[in-house]
């Protein structure tokens, strides 16, 4: 049998401190759950959202059958549309300029090819718990900031 995960995923970023953080909050058709992240100096909130993603992938077996719930319609877009084609492509768009993030993308992209099957949907963001992709996203938005804030605490 074939195992079914669902990944809720967020990034945040602080502008003015150039931190950001990620969270995902991975669970299985069993009840199982894990709240995986981790906060970033000097990042973007495209890489924050990529790497919610990634972390919750790295602790997925082979073969899992995974839906990721995000807020980010980039993110979703990369994951069900862009990154096949930019793996073809050499990380190079239509225009002709290069992918940005590639060392994300190529380990987002990597550990997706260990699934059966990814999907990635997007969610309204922060519609006050009106249901469980959105209680699930609004659960990683409040780590992640958390996450980020830890992360500005930090020497250099």
């Amino acid at each position: 049998m074939t195992p079914k995960i669902t990944i809720y995923t967020d990034g945040s970023y602080r502008g003015k401190l150039r931190t950001g953080g990620y969270a995902a909050f991975i669970t299985d058709e069993y009840g199982h759950y894990m709240l995986v992240g981790d906060g970033l100096r000097d990042t973007t909130i495209s890489r924050m959202e990529l790497s919610a993603m990634l972390a919750g992938l790295l602790y997925l077996q082979d073969g899992c059958d995974v839906t990721i719930i995000s807020d980010s319609q980039y993110a979703c877009n990369i994951v069900n549309n862009w990154l096949s084609v930019w793996v073809k492509n050499n990380y190079i768009k239509k225009d002709g300029s290069s992918v940005s993030n590639q060392d994300i993308l190529s380990m987002l992209e990597f550990h997706i090819s260990r699934m059966n099957k990814v999907q990635a949907i997007w969610v309204k963001s922060h519609t006050g718990y009106t249901d469980v992709q959105s209680l699930g996203n609004d659960l990683c938005d409040y780590a992640a900031v958390r996450y980020a804030m830890q992360a500005s605490q930090i020497s250099k």
